[in-house]
């Protein structure tokens, strides 16, 4: 069975333009490079499928596209379920999933 912490790999595509999710977590902008990382504030389970999350920013690096978002939704979730049945030490499992990613920028 799978013990492990699950690490992102996604490409986002919007109107911001294409925004890589990965360890941190963390999303950087393609077009400008700017950076944020995040941290769980919510969770919203939903059955057979990741749960939605919201999530604080917590660091920023760069000015662009990213540059003032403060709050990350991840939301409408669809798989990206840890595999059932035996693990092998030492191996990965990529498993798809669905989201929709809502940047919100701090009030001002």
């Amino acid at each position: 069975m799978f013990t492990g912490a699950s690490v992102p790999e996604a490409q986002l595509f919007g109107t911001g333009g294409r925004v890589h999710h990965f360890k941190g977590p963390s999303w950087q902008s393609e077009r400008d490079g700017s950076l944020v990382t995040a941290k769980k504030t919510a969770e919203s389970p939903r059955a057979g499928t990741i749960p939605e999350l919201l999530l604080t920013v917590d660091t920023h690096a760069g000015v662009g596209a990213l540059g003032g978002v403060a709050y990350i939704s991840r939301l409408l979730t669809s798989g990206g379920v840890a595999p059932s049945g035996a693990c092998v030490d030492g191996t990965t499992t990529a498993v798809p999933y669905g989201a929709v990613y809502v940047f919100w920028a701090a009030g001002r």
